[in-house]
Order: structure tokens, then C-alpha cells, then sequence
């Protein structure tokens, strides 16, 4: 029963702020990506 209580405490409180670290690593990543040549291709995104 001990190990069903652990497994329970980390899928609440241990997974959320991993999913949401993870989350917010992968959109600064590609961010930085995306904005590393942003100045090369000015007319790509002009409306």
C-alpha cells in the first residue's frame, strides 16, 4: 500500500511540474531556434 501512495503523490504533484518545465524547455528551445535567423528572412512572414 505504501508504494500505491508514492506512485499516487507523484503523478500529482511530480509529473504536472515536469510536464510543465519540459514544456516551457522545448518552446524556449525552438524560440531561440526560430529567432537564431529571423533577420535573414525579413520577407517570409510580411503581410
Amino acid at each position: 500500500m505504501p508504494g500505491a501512495v508514492v506512485f499516487v503523490v507523484a503523478m500529482v504533484f511530480v509529473v504536472p511540474v515536469a510536464v510543465m518545465l519540459g514544456g516551457a524547455i522545448w518552446s524556449a528551445a525552438f524560440g531561440w531556434l526560430g529567432s537564431a535567423d529571423a533577420d535573414a528572412h525579413p520577407a517570409e512572414h510580411a503581410s
